[in-house]
């Protein structure tokens, strides 16, 4: 999905509860370029997205996305190098609590 298409990857996180996977290319001389249509969408979130953060997965060709949410809760993907997206975690808000404004793998 993205090996093909990009040097690197960045992730994005919305108002909207969406998270997006995008295609970066870093050529010589350092200029960058972001496709603007978005690799991966993930719409699992249950409200806006105030962080994320993303690793990858050693010898599997897959990243790890997780998503801090206004509501305090957060979510994590799996999203396979062939566009499979699996939501491997979800953590529902809890009363009371603030926004989860960091993740960090």
């Amino acid at each position: 999905l993205w090996l093909k298409k990009a040097t690197h990857i960045m992730v994005s996180g919305s108002w909207d509860a969406t998270a997006k996977v995008w295609s970066v290319t870093v050529s010589n001389g350092e200029t960058v370029a972001i496709v603007r249509e978005p690799l991966a969408e993930l719409f699992d979130a249950d409200s806006s997205i105030v962080c994320v953060s993303t690793a990858a997965v050693p010898d599997s060709g897959s990243i790890v996305i997780a998503a801090g949410c206004a509501d305090g809760s957060f979510c994590v993907w799996k999203l396979h190098s062939d566009g499979v997206k699996v939501v491997i975690h979800k953590e529902m808000a809890r009363r009371g609590s603030g926004p989860c404004s960091v993740v960090q793998w």
